[in-house]
């Protein structure tokens, strides 16, 4: 197994900056960072998930002037999104089929995606709130990364592309038997939640009265689609001025009751359990039907930071157990 001191590889990193844009963890979300003493890894996860940099929360996607003129700015540097964890980085993917297609490309994804290299970090203490093992992935999952970091007391080991271990200067060392015992204990740590047949209980569901009443307790706030990593809800803004104007992409949410109100004033989803209905069939029946995966992580950030401690998991036992 291929490992670096922490020390050669946080230089190296350092002196890719030049090189690269390179955005890390700081504090409760993803930023930018100048030098590496500006990261801030000591929590498992950022309270602000990457999509933050893969799919900004306000984008402005073009602007015209007073004469038409219109300019775009596709973002076009090569990046390094370092340090987030593997749930973090298998939920960009979840994005690949919405936003990276032949029939309807978005530029502005499709170039951070293809110029940046994803940089996971391992979870050896996994918090009470994960559940990522319940999808097939786990706290060392590498699917989603160019390269896997397993943190050692002085070292990383590494898993991941040939070409980006080289960047960093990994050489091959020992480390199988160390990496396989923590992996081991941190996927004991994780809730593994069975989700076998739960499109189809979901179906079953449809015309009941069970998401009206999993919708009492929630307050429609939206918290847990902002912090999602793979919910993309968005509105298009124009804001125009006296000298021209700029079209912006911004978050929305499915759990707004505005987010579906039409021009005609008819609204499709006003009650509170049509929105929680899609919120639930969106992740667990319509994502895997269309595109074989499921549109959740098991991050457990909805878990952590719901106002009404609303938690996705209790809510698939109940879909689980219903008849």
């Amino acid at each position: 197994m291929k490992r670096v001191s922490k020390k050669k590889f946080y230089n190296r990193l350092n002196e890719l900056i030049g090189q690269y844009s390179v955005y890390a963890p700081c504090g409760d979300k993803i930023e930018e960072i100048k030098d590496v003493s500006e990261l801030s890894i000591d929590g498992l996860l950022t309270r602000l998930p990457s999509k933050t940099y893969m799919f900004p929360q306000n984008e402005e996607l073009f602007r015209w002037d007073k004469g038409k003129k219109i300019e775009v700015n596709i973002p076009d540097r090569k990046s390094i999104l370092f340090g987030i964890r593997p749930c973090d980085a298998r939920a960009i993917a979840t994005f690949d089929p919405t936003f990276d297609t032949e029939e309807f490309p978005d530029p502005y994804f499709q170039k951070r995606r293809k110029n940046t290299i994803i940089i996971s970090m391992g979870c050896n203490e996994p918090e009470e709130t994960c559940f990522c093992t319940s999808f097939g992935s786990g706290p060392f999952d590498a699917s989603g990364s160019d390269l896997l970091l397993v943190e050692m007391e002085k070292d990383f080991l590494g898993i991941g592309r040939e070409e980006i271990l080289e960047l960093f200067g990994f050489e091959e060392g020992k480390g199988e038997k160390d990496f396989e015992e923590i992996k081991t204990q941190a996927e004991k740590k994780v809730e593994k939640i069975n989700l076998k047949g739960i499109k189809e209980k979901l179906d079953a569901l449809r015309e009941t009265n069970f998401f009206k009443e999993i919708s009492n307790k929630c307050i429609n706030c939206g918290a847990c689609t902002f912090l999602c990593p793979t919910c993309y809800c968005f509105d298009i803004e124009d804001m125009e001025r006296v000298d021209g104007g700029k079209r912006m992409r911004n978050w929305d949410s499915c759990m707004f009751k505005i987010y579906t109100y039409e021009t005609s004033g008819n609204n499709p989803r006003r009650q509170e359990e049509l929105r929680m209905q899609q919120r639930i069939m969106h992740k667990f029946n319509y994502y895997p039907l269309l595109y074989d995966m499921y549109g959740c992580v098991g991050c457990g950030r909805c878990v952590s930071y719901c106002p009404v401690n609303f938690d996705i998991r209790e809510i698939i036992k109940l879909i689980n157990n219903a008849n």
